[in-house]
């Protein structure tokens, strides 16, 4: 993983940006932060652990991702996998395992799955993702979240 190339807009980038950056960025986190209180709880972890999500995600990502307009934040699919995750690393009695270390250990392990992708160039598999599939996908988590 170059810092060069994930960092490249940053040295690029023009004064000129700023005042609309900053609009963006506070329009941004007035949707982020409440979102992401919400899908902590949806996960099943505390409140406060959302907020640390969005941050960590937004202060992480212009040091090693590409795109200057990309939008980094928590979505519902991931709230709900967590959950699905925590709910069956901690349900059982004996097992004393916090919901925040099951959500934590499965958040650096991801990481460490998606370094890993990125560093063998796997991105290309995306593209075989129909457009269907994910729109049946983002349906159905929409349906469980609303049942829920």
């Amino acid at each position: 993983m170059s810092a060069g190339k994930g960092s490249g807009w940053l040295r690029n980038y023009r004064r000129e940006w700023f005042g609309a950056d900053a609009i963006a960025g506070l329009t941004a986190s007035a949707v982020v932060i409440p979102k992401a209180m919400a899908l902590a709880v949806i996960a099943g972890i505390a409140v406060e652990a959302g907020l640390y999500t969005a941050l960590a995600a937004m202060l992480i990502y212009p040091l090693l991702g590409s795109s200057r307009v990309l939008s980094v934040s928590t979505t519902s699919a991931l709230a709900m996998l967590t959950a699905a995750t925590v709910v069956a690393m901690s349900a059982a009695e004996s097992s004393g395992i916090s919901a925040a270390a099951v959500a934590s250990t499965l958040a650096l392990m991801v990481g460490a799955v998606l370094i890993l992708a990125r560093l063998l160039r796997l991105g290309f598999l995306a593209d075989f993702i129909s457009r269907p599939v994910l729109v049946g996908f983002e349906a159905g988590l929409g349906i469980v979240i609303i049942i829920g």
